[in-house]
């Protein structure tokens, strides 16, 4: 009886046990900033398309990606996020949900209570870092990355238990 007890309590606590996700959050990729510099109001300065240069780097993504079990995608609802998303997760056959990045709270809620393990977030210059730190658990938050990079990799381990944050450098076109 004793032994059935514990055994009761051994299964209830693996139960409750969270499944360790990792997160990726990259920035999108290179906007065209061509109609905006011309004064076009067609550009919509809020809302850029990518640029040639960042249609390549999308695909970088992808490939960068291949061999990553991803398992759900991220992205805020502009164009140049949903294009640099788009090549990543249609190879892994996943739909890009949007989200919130002002709402890291429900963000992360969102993010603990789905399925996936392996998570890319695509976002922007401003909140791609911001993002990180909060799932990483790191006061202050990441600055900003500058108008002109592209590359930064944050990869935020063993969330939610014990997050890590990595940061890595990717050699983009």
């Amino acid at each position: 009886m004793k032994k059935l007890f514990v055994l009761c309590l051994v299964l209830a606590g693996v139960a409750k046990v969270q499944a360790q996700k990792t997160l990726y959050f990259i920035r999108h990729a290179d906007k065209d900033t061509s109609q905006q510099a011309a004064g076009s109001a067609f550009m919509l300065a809020s809302n850029p398309p990518l640029s040639a240069k960042g249609k390549l780097q999308a695909n970088y993504w992808k490939q960068y990606f291949d061999s990553i079990p991803l398992q759900a995608a991220y992205t805020t609802n502009f164009d140049r996020t949903i294009k640099t998303v788009e090549p990543t997760a249609l190879s892994k056959n996943i739909t890009a949900l949007l989200y919130n990045a002002k709402d890291a709270e429900h963000f992360a809620e969102t993010i603990v209570e789905g399925a996936a393990n392996h998570i890319l977030v695509v976002g922007h210059s401003n909140s791609s870092p911001v993002l990180a730190s909060f799932f990483a658990g790191i006061q202050p938050p990441l600055p900003a990355m500058p108008e002109t990079v592209f590359n930064s990799l944050y990869i935020v381990h063993n969330y939610p238990a014990k997050p890590r944050l990595e940061i890595r450098t990717v050699a983009l076109p």
